[in-house]
């Protein structure tokens, strides 16, 4: 009987509730619209680095350090150089080649002569090689400097 009553007060106050769940919609919107986006990323990524469950008596336990070490060069590997620029590369294609980039100039941004200056199609493809051949831009090369 007493939900039944909860029941009925709600429904009495329905455009109560409604109405204040709208207004906190409209607020959060109002006071996030021109907010910069920004984007986080998770993955789990399979090593195949595992430890053994089993107990072995005439081993020694090592096999948790080394699972340790193992993991820690895997890290060391993803967050190296060569690997976040390869990465850096993916997303600067796919910024000058989307319809839809990740980040979009503003008119300042357009007007400024360090954009002027940069050959979009050279970029493209300085970019696209040296992806394909996983290799490192270097300020030693003219056209790789800009």
């Amino acid at each position: 009987m007493d939900l039944a009553y909860l029941f009925r007060i709600l429904l009495k106050r329905k455009w109560i509730i409604i109405g204040s769940a709208v207004l906190a919609a409209v607020v959060a919107w109002i006071l996030t619209r021109n907010q910069q986006k920004y984007y986080f990323s998770s993955t789990r990524i399979s090593t195949g680095f595992a430890i053994p469950d089993e107990i072995k008596i005439n081993e020694s336990s090592t096999g948790m350090y080394d699972a340790e070490v193992k993991f820690n060069n895997a890290i060391n590997t993803w967050m190296s150089a060569p690997v976040m620029s390869l990465l850096s590369y993916e997303l600067i294609l796919h910024d000058l080649t989307s319809p839809n980039p990740f980040r979009r100039l503003n008119v300042k941004q357009l007007q400024s002569s360090t954009y002027k200056d940069v050959n979009l199609t050279e970029a493209k493809r300085v970019f696209k090689d040296k992806l394909e051949t996983m290799t490192v831009l270097t300020s030693y090369k003219p056209d790789e400097k800009c």
